[in-house]
């Protein structure tokens, strides 16, 4: 089992609903994506590179499994498009 994933069962031993598996897995897709953009503001951090694949890989199977339950993804980070010198040759 990957550190990400943790157990579908809840502490007193019931299986937890889909309800609740998504919104765990919602709440370690946050934990990941925080800890990837704590890892590429400090480059002091050792061993950045593995690092950061694994948080890719994490996020990539939290996905799945968001995927797996029905759910529908997290919105994707807006990336704003870098306003072009010439305005009119851009359209």
């Amino acid at each position: 089992m990957r550190w990400w994933r943790r157990s579908t069962t809840t502490p007193t031993g019931t299986a937890a609903s889909d309800d609740d598996r998504e919104t765990r897995i919602r709440r370690r897709l946050h934990a990941v994506e925080t800890e990837r953009l704590e890892i590429l503001l400090d480059e002091r951090v050792p061993g950045r590179r593995h690092r950061l694949d694994a948080l890719a890989l994490a996020h990539a199977d939290l996905l799945d499994d968001l995927t797996a339950l029905g759910a529908d993804p997290p919105p994707a980070a807006v990336r704003h498009r870098t306003p072009c010198p010439e305005a009119d040759s851009c359209r």
